[in-house]
């Protein structure tokens, strides 16, 4: 039995006639670039998240590098960013010319405080905090410690649309939020995607300046922007998929479910928070050893079985960060998770015989 990863191709086959009912309507009207549609996504996307604005862009790692931009960061600042997560959310730093400063996790995946205070420095003009695997964690702390140190606070919600702790949801924390719309993502684009969301409208205007060229409505081009606009298409289907976010969501509990009540003990899996709603945008085993973890990896690739390691390496430990400068705080949980973890498939295309498969293939290996 083959269990893919990922479920795209049967997403598309169940929706193919109201996909391509959208790609004709768009190309009817024309308006291939900022059309009515992307307007309609940005209105979608504040009523989700409860932020005042929302400006589309064509990723989530353009929205990172923008709110850096919008916020002032300039070259020989520093940025406070996770080494576990993926190579977004600390790249952006470097096309700004900052100085990543990359601190440790804890047991949940997220930026841990005490290595953040550790690490902080009158240097440091902003954080960056992924929420990991459609999960967050009480942020309180976190926000008070950036508020004390009038640290502007970005939230990396690329992996967490509709994930929720304490009745506040993601997209909603911090002067800024970003999301992506990647097609690995929960609500996945046809290509590429992300989104910008904030309450502070002179951010915003800011960031809809950057995405096309630079350009002010009133005064022209005031600056070197880019090119990072959400083709009309890519947002029409997104607002189709939004409309469904919420079976989508409901599947993907179920299916994590299932794992955690039915995967060996000896394996250590996602557990949802009291008061938050966990969307398992990934589901990730936590092994006791690295070469269990590697055994059972090729173990369920013979079977046929989709997965992968969410992250095999820190990010500081990759090439492009060989010959930059960037600080570090000790590690020891982002290397210790880099050779423990294996995420499974879990999307909604999954058949519940799949389902089954999977948990009876990792049980038998790890039983035996």
């Amino acid at each position: 039995m083959k269990v893919p990863f990922f479920g795209l191709d049967r997403e598309y086959k169940k929706y193919r006639n109201h996909f391509l009912e959208i790609f004709e309507n768009v190309m009817i009207h024309g308006k291939v670039l900022q059309g009515p549609e992307v307007g309609e996504f940005e209105e979608t996307l504040t009523e989700i998240t409860g932020r005042k604005h929302a400006v589309a862009v064509n990723s989530c790692t353009d929205a990172l590098y923008f709110s850096l931009k919008a916020l002032g960061v300039n070259p020989g600042d520093e940025v406070m960013v996770t080494s576990y997560s993926f190579i977004a959310s600390a790249s952006c730093i470097l096309r700004i010319k900052a100085t990543p400063v990359f601190v440790d996790v804890d047991d949940d995946f997220h930026m841990d405080l005490a290595s953040m205070e550790r690490m902080n420095s009158s240097k440091v003009k902003a954080i960056i905090y992924p929420h990991m695997f459609g999960n967050i964690s009480d942020m309180s702390g976190v926000i008070q410690f950036a508020q004390e140190n009038g640290i502007p606070l970005i939230e990396d919600a690329a992996q967490s649309l509709g994930a929720e702790i304490n009745n506040v949801k993601s997209g909603s924390f911090g002067d800024c939020s970003c999301i992506s719309f990647d097609p690995t993502k929960v609500i996945g684009a046809p290509g590429s995607g992300g989104v910008f969301l904030t309450d502070e409208k002179k951010l915003a205007d800011h960031v809809r300046i950057l995405r096309y060229h630079g350009k002010d409505q009133k005064q022209g081009f005031v600056e070197c922007g880019y090119n990072s606009q959400m083709p009309t298409l890519t947002a029409s289907i997104l607002n189709f998929k939004l409309h469904h976010f919420k079976e989508f969501e409901l599947r993907r509990q179920k299916i994590a479910k299932f794992y955690s009540e039915n995967l060996n003990s000896e394996v250590k899996t996602q557990t949802e928070k009291p008061n938050s709603n966990h969307i398992f945008h990934k589901f990730v085993l936590e092994f006791k050893d690295s070469t269990i973890r590697n055994q059972v990896l090729a173990h369920l690739k013979t079977l046929g079985i989709g997965c992968m390691i969410h992250y095999n390496m820190p990010l500081n430990k990759n090439k492009l960060f060989d010959k930059r400068k960037y600080r570090r705080d000790s590690l020891t949980k982002c290397e210790s998770l880099c050779s423990l973890v294996l995420s499974l498939p879990i999307h909604p295309w999954l058949t519940n015989d799949e389902i089954s498969f999977v948990v009876d293939s990792v049980n038998d290996f790890v039983g035996s």
